[in-house]
């Protein structure tokens, strides 16, 4: 199986269709949103929690403040369903 890169704007179904354009078989897609939703999630807990001192030992506090802040916005559109992740793989055959 070939894993090819998609659009991040287009949803998996587009990103499906794609693949079989393109002459590809066995085509699989995977919506790994809920997986990543709450991996997104436990993270954000532990930058603001338990690994925010060592993020500003090692970044400084504008830049620990900043990526607390960019992990926000990301599980707010996790969480909303604005931003899906998914694996889609195909085989194209010879």
């Amino acid at each position: 199986m070939r894993k090819l890169l998609f659009s991040p704007l287009e949803t998996l179904d587009d990103n499906e269709t794609h693949f079989r354009n393109r002459g590809y078989v066995d085509v699989e897609i995977e919506d790994a949103s809920d997986w990543y939703r709450t991996q997104a999630n436990r993270e954000y807990e532990l930058i603001q929690g338990d690994l925010y001192r060592r993020m500003v030992e090692l970044l400084g506090q504008e830049s620990a403040d900043y990526f607390v802040e960019n992990w926000r916005a990301m599980v707010s559109v996790c969480d909303s369903g604005e931003m899906r992740q998914g694996y889609c793989r195909g085989r194209r055959p010879n």
